[in-house]
């Protein structure tokens, strides 16, 4: 009973290889599904590493302005 279960899961995974392999795009601008996942992976982390320099800036202190007590006193 095993047996056949690993063979349909083999079939099972050899199709999602091969789908993952496949091209999609037209001529130079065709990609497999695996450098699409990728790239979009790479974009999502470029994203997320932004949005923590700008958490991270904001949150600094701001510098106080100096310039109006010159001259004063």
């Amino acid at each position: 009973m095993s047996n056949r279960y690993s063979r349909a899961s083999r079939i099972l995974v050899t199709d999602f290889v091969k789908n993952m392999e496949t091209k999609v795009g037209f001529r130079k601008n065709a990609k497999t599904h695996y450098e699409k996942l990728r790239e979009a992976r790479i974009e999502k982390i470029k994203n997320y590493q932004t949005n923590l320099k700008n958490i991270a800036a904001s949150s600094k202190p701001k510098a106080r302005n100096r310039t109006t007590n010159r001259g004063r006193g």
